[in-house]
């Protein structure tokens, strides 16, 4: 008995793949398969079984309709892959952070078109270059939020650091409507 194939969009699995920030051999590893596999997926001139599909949907963490698609989507403003922090030089972004990105993308875009129907604006965050010293702004930041250091390195986790500063932004929100 042969396996079912699933037809999915090469372009789009190459796509997702290197927007996941993995190498060719790194997707066969995770899905263990051949790399000669991956390349033939995201060539056309070949198909994966059910089975090697539902692998590359939890390794890619995309949704499986994207494979779908006719071609890969447009692209963010900004390649996840230019992403760089000051200093890293040659580091690659790699999978954790790649998701991480998209999943920053996410909440902005959503965010955006709930401000967007409630007829609100975006808080007003002030904008700098990339020459800006990363200190400085910080100290910037501290001291116009009125949240010491001390506050912020007391903070037990991610999510309460994020629940704090959204607290903040919605309170700078506010006072412009006012």
């Amino acid at each position: 008995m042969t396996a079912k194939t699933v037809p999915i969009t090469g372009s789009v699995l190459g796509w997702a793949r290197e927007e996941a920030g993995l190498s060719r051999l790194d997707l066969a590893e995770r899905v263990a398969r051949p790399v000669g596999d991956i390349e033939a997926w995201e060539a056309g001139a070949g198909r994966p079984t059910k089975g090697q599909f539902t692998k590359l949907v939890e390794a890619l963490k995309r949704p499986s309709a994207v494979f779908f698609l006719p071609e890969p989507p447009a692209s963010a403003s900004m390649p996840t892959a230019l992403r760089r922090a000051p200093g890293l030089g040659g580091h690659r972004i790699g999978p954790e952070e790649a998701l991480q990105i998209r999943w920053a993308r996410r909440l902005q875009e959503i965010t955006s078109w709930v401000l967007e129907d409630s007829g609100r604006e975006p808080a007003a965050l002030e904008r700098r270059g990339l020459q800006t010293n990363p200190a400085d702004l910080a100290e910037d930041i501290r001291r116009i939020s009125d949240i010491p250091p001390e506050e912020q390195l007391a903070w037990p986790n991610l999510s309460t650091a994020f629940r704090t500063w959204r607290s903040y932004l919605k309170g700078q929100n506010m006072k412009e409507n006012d």
